[in-house]
This record gives structure tokens, sequence and C-alpha cells, in this order.
């Protein structure tokens, strides 16, 4: 920040990689700013190797009001009846963050899609199976129970 500095407290890290192919990183963390009131962040980057083996890195921080929605649909998925699919879909800026999940026992497919300045598009995704969905869900509840409001 010009003139001063953000604090910022980790409250719930998670990873998964998948093989060489790719990994996938949540941070939920509060940030404060001066004397500005703290402010609840989800940070999710997505890296993939794609079939030529280059490395793609795509990265999105969701302000409070989404990540606490976000953080919400996910823990829906697991409960839904088996033949329901379901989409969760968030927008910050020129970059979007969208998770389908399919029904039944997953996977859900995380994708971050960011559109450059001059109209350039590129796609990072990655599968979470059930039990790293659940997991993903744990650690973010709980990293929000450490926040009031």
């Amino acid at each position: 920040t010009s003139g001063g500095f953000t604090l910022a407290e980790r409250l719930a890290e998670w990873r998964s990689h998948a093989d060489r192919r790719g990994a996938i990183e949540c941070l939920l963390a509060l940030t404060r700013d001066g004397d500005a009131p703290p402010q609840l962040r989800l940070t999710i980057s997505i890296s993939e190797r794609g079939q030529r083996g280059k490395m793609t890195f795509l990265q999105i921080t969701l302000p409070e009001t989404e990540t606490r929605a976000f953080i919400t649909r996910l823990a829906e998925l697991p409960r839904l009846a088996a033949r329901l699919t379901a989409e969760v879909a968030v927008e910050v800026g020129r970059t979007a963050l969208k998770g389908e999940w399919p029904g039944g026992r997953g996977p859900l497919t995380l994708s971050i899609r960011s559109t450059g300045p001059r109209g350039g598009v590129k796609t990072s995704a990655f599968a979470l199976d059930r039990r790293q969905l659940e997991s993903l869900v744990c650690e973010l509840q709980h990293g929000l129970r450490r926040v009031r409001g």
C-alpha cells in the first residue's frame, strides 16, 4: 500500500498435487491495511502442465463477500442428491473462477480463466475428488471460524 504496509494472517492453507500435471493451492487470509477494517480474502492458485510440457499458472483472489459465499457453496456440493449437478462461478476483474460438479461422487473441476488486456485468454483447471473437496471445505470452514462476522 502507499505510505504503509499490509499485514496478512493466514487462517487456512490447503494444497493438492496431481502427479506431474498440476497443483492447486487455496489460502484463506485476513488482511489488515493500516486503519481500514480487516478483510477476509481467499486466494486460489492453479498450475497446470499443458500437452507440450509448458506450465500455466493462474491465480484469483476473492473479496470477503465472494469468499464466504464460495465456501458456503462448496460445502453444499457433497450433500447434493446424486443426480443433481451444480456450477459455482465468481468473477473478479478479468479473472473468473468456475467450479463444475457433475453430481454423485464428483469430481469437482475448478478452473481459472484470465483474459489479458489485449484479449488473450489463459485457462487452468484442477479436478478434486470428493475426499479432496471435503478436506478443502473442512480447512476453509475451520479458518472461517477463527474470524468474527
